[in-house]
């Protein structure tokens, strides 16, 4: 009795947790991951963004970073707008790629059987 007790509350310990996911950063997440995250954003109010599958991950110079601060017209002229950490290339449920910069993303956690949890949560972010 005490035995199916305790797997019970072990079953039920491992679902919340494959759900909500353990603590990561976005520098470490791996293709075919599945996250969620909060990103700073100032124009969108740091929406979250839930269940996205990392498809990959590029490495952003301070040479490219400059380069692209020089040449780029993408919110030239916003001071909040800051280029920091790489580059992470997402997918979210409705098939959007997004790219996010690592240094910016925070409260980033991995889903465990991702594929299998994305599947069962509400479509978000």
């Amino acid at each position: 009795m005490e035995f199916a007790i305790l797997g019970g509350l072990g079953l039920i310990a491992l679902g919340i947790v494959c759900f909500y996911g353990i603590p990561t950063t976005m520098e470490r997440a791996k293709a075919g991951q599945v996250i969620s995250f909060q990103y700073l954003q100032p124009h969108h109010e740091d929406a979250p963004r839930s269940f996205e599958t990392v498809v990959d991950k590029y490495k952003v110079s301070d040479s490219m970073r400059r380069h692209l601060n020089a040449t780029s017209g993408y919110r030239k002229n916003d001071p909040m707008f800051i280029r920091n950490g790489n580059l992470l290339l997402t997918e979210d449920g409705q098939g959007q790629v997004r790219q996010y910069y690592t240094g910016r993303g925070i409260m980033v956690r991995r889903h465990l059987f991702g594929s299998v949890a994305k599947k069962l949560a509400p479509s978000v972010g």
